[in-house]
This record gives structure tokens, C-alpha cells and sequence, in this order.
């Protein structure tokens, strides 16, 4: 898989748990960006939303206790406004809610490592190849010699 950007969202309190899904992700050939760098005192939220607007795609990690934490809320409802691509991952048996509940999520149980069987190659492509459908996407994927030739073309 070519190693898109993925920002994931989760909630502190389960930090373990992302840490792990981390992992998976990256086994996957993706490049993970996440909060884990950011040291007490240093001013996070500009940090985030640079981070985000910055990754191919966004994957909210939702569990019970992510569902009333209000950073995932307002760190998709970033992604969303600034037209990055979701993917949410869920845990357990609870739904994506408020603005990304019509999306379908990959469902995992307690073992993370059926995260690397499920998310598929062509499902990141195709939810980044969503992203440039929108009027005025946040950025064009180019990292494929193919697609990169035919927006070499278009624009000149």
C-alpha cells in the first residue's frame, strides 16, 4: 500500500488501545500521524488541525468511551470541514454518530488484529479517490505514476 497519511482521532483515556491500532496501521504500509508527540505545555490544538488538514485521510477510533469524548466530535467535525476523507474504525457494538453516521465503518472486536485483514488497499483508495469528487477538494492524490500523469495533463 503506498503510505498515505492517516491522522487518527481517539480518545485519550484509551491511549493503549491506540497505540495498538497505530501499529496496525502502519503494518499496513500507511504513515500514522496522531497526537503522541506533543509534549505537556505546547500548545496542541493548531498542532492538530495542522496535522489533519495535512493527512490523506482522517479515522476517527470509536468506542464507548470515545462516543462522549468531545475532541474525536470536533477533531471529525474538522476533517469534514476541511474535506479530508473518514474512515471510522469501531469498536465494540455502538455506530458512528452525529455527522459520520451514514458512513459505514470497519468494525473490529477486541483483537486489532483483524484491522489489517479489513482495511483493504482498495478501500483506501477508494475513500481517497472520493475526496477529489467534491467541489473543491483539500488536495489532489498524485502518488501513482498514472494518476499524477493525468493531472499533469489536465492542468496543463
Amino acid at each position: 500500500m503506498y503510505p498515505f497519511r492517516v491522522f487518527l482521532s481517539y480518545s485519550s483515556a484509551e491511549r493503549e488501545l491506540a497505540g495498538r491500532i497505530v501499529t496496525a496501521l502502519q503494518q499496513t504500509g500507511l504513515l500514522v500521524l496522531w497526537d503522541h508527540a506533543l509534549v505537556p505545555g505546547q500548545p496542541f490544538t493548531e498542532e492538530i488541525k495542522t496535522q489533519i488538514s495535512r493527512c490523506h485521510l482522517f479515522i476517527p477510533l470509536l468506542t464507548r468511551k470515545s462516543l462522549s469524548k468531545p475532541w474525536v466530535h470536533q477533531e471529525t467535525g474538522y476533517a469534514m470541514g476541511v474535506g479530508v476523507p473518514i474512515l471510522p474504525i469501531v469498536i465494540g457494538k455502538i455506530a458512528p454518530v452525529a455527522l459520520i453516521q451514514q458512513l459505514q465503518a470497519i468494525r473490529i472486536g477486541e483483537d486489532i488484529d483483524q484491522l489489517r485483514s479489513l482495511l483493504t488497499e482498495d478501500m483506501v483508495n477508494a475513500r481517497i479517490e472520493d475526496s477529489s469528487k467534491i467541489a473543491h477538494p483539500n488536495f489532489e492524490s498524485l502518488d501513482h505514476p498514472e494518476r499524477r500523469t493525468q493531472m499533469i495533463v489536465h492542468h496543463t
